[in-house]
């Protein structure tokens, strides 16, 4: 066995794991909870901070959260994404969707921890986002649904593919049936083996997908913890861990 200790205002905690020799599943080890990225790190990371990791919607309502998860789509740093969100949410641009009010909008710097920062795309993403919108007001998506059905649905309105429509689900729902595979999770999941090297969730997201769901329910943890836990791990740690070039 090995140990795990954490110390918070609750008091003293003790979480013992299997030996770092022993499998998780077929083929993969445990490791030691004390070495970045193993399946031990991911699990004492989640017990240490599952309550700072649970999903949480930006939006008051499914066509809010639709909006937000756009926003924070590809090559958008999730603070950017919300911060251009709240813009448009605050200006009550989203009521009556506008490609150019929202370029408007999102061509003016946005303030994101105390820096000005400028929203990429932001031409492209606002005629993607009225189209998303206006469909789905058009479509009137039953909010009510299960999660795979309700990413079925939102899979539907233009631009929105697996990885988006899992990304509001996950959230709005709280849902553990679905995975947000971003270039994080990924990278995570191949260095823990369970993605091979090839894998590629352009094409294979609901095998992969498939893959993660297993491994979260392996070691116990709730998909949409890790896959969030996952996410800010390795976009903050994993840069330090690389070899520095001299």
């Amino acid at each position: 066995m090995q140990y795990v200790s954490h110390c918070d205002q609750a008091g003293s905690r003790l979480l013992a794991l299997p030996d770092s020799g022993d499998e998780v599943m077929p083929g993969l080890k445990w490791g030691s909870a004390g070495d970045y990225f193993t399946p031990a790190f991911w699990k004492a990371f989640a017990w240490k901070a599952e309550a700072s990791y649970s999903p949480r919607a930006f939006g008051e309502n499914l066509r809010e959260e639709l909006a937000a998860c756009m926003l924070c789509g590809y090559g958008i740093p999730s603070e950017v994404g919300v911060a251009a969100f709240w813009r448009l949410k605050r200006s009550d641009l989203l009521a009556t969707p506008n490609c150019v009010r929202f370029q408007e909008a999102l061509s003016e710097p946005l303030a994101v921890n105390g820096r000005q920062i400028r929203y990429r795309f932001f031409r492209t993403k606002s005629v993607a986002l009225e189209g998303a919108l206006r469909a789905f007001d058009d479509r009137g998506i039953d909010p009510s649904l299960t999660a795979i059905e309700l990413r079925d649905e939102l899979m539907t309105l233009p631009g929105v593919g697996p990885k988006t429509a899992s990304y509001i689900v996950r959230n709005y729902l709280g849902s553990d049936d679905v995975a947000v595979l971003d270039v994080h999770i990924t990278r995570a999941s191949k260095m823990l083996r369970i993605f091979p090297e090839s894998a590629d969730p352009q094409r294979q997201y609901f095998h992969l997908e498939r893959l993660f769901l297993e491994f979260a329910r392996a070691i116990e943890v709730r998909a949409s913890v890790l896959d969030n836990l996952m996410w800010d791990g390795m976009r903050t740690l994993e840069p330090a861990t690389r070899p520095r070039r001299t």
